[in-house]
């Protein structure tokens, strides 16, 4: 333990690392927006053709990424992404969270999901 050190999250994450371009190469997406993520559950998600897609559904999400609603965070809507489809798609509304080589991802979930991040965001 007594390699631990604090650092700041913003150190060991990338925050929306990826959006989505005129060169995303699939014509339907796979799209969640912040009513269909619970604390940690996915209820929903609704296909559509790109071109009738929100104007909000611009992030892209990969295998590890932790999605945290920056809307409302009392909600505590957030989601770890552990196989996400190919056309996975999420609102503005989510931060997506990647971890870089200096945190698992899981660990970064988990210290996102606890209440006292929560309390922390919503101060």
């Amino acid at each position: 333990m007594n390699e631990w050190k604090e650092v700041r999250l913003g150190e060991v994450v990338q925050i929306n690392p990826e959006s989505l371009t005129k060169d995303y190469p699939f014509n339907v997406i796979d799209y969640i927006d912040i009513s269909s993520v619970g604390t940690g559950e996915l209820r929903e998600t609704t296909q559509y053709p790109i071109s009738e897609a929100p104007s909000r559904a611009k992030r892209l999400v990969r295998a590890g990424d932790t999605i945290l609603s920056t809307v409302r965070p009392n909600r505590r809507s957030f989601l770890y992404l552990k196989k996400p489809k190919e056309n996975q798609v999420v609102s503005t509304g989510f931060a997506v969270l990647r971890a870089t080589e200096k945190i698992n991802s899981r660990y970064l979930y988990y210290l996102i999901s606890d209440q006292k991040f929560t309390d922390y965001l919503v101060s």
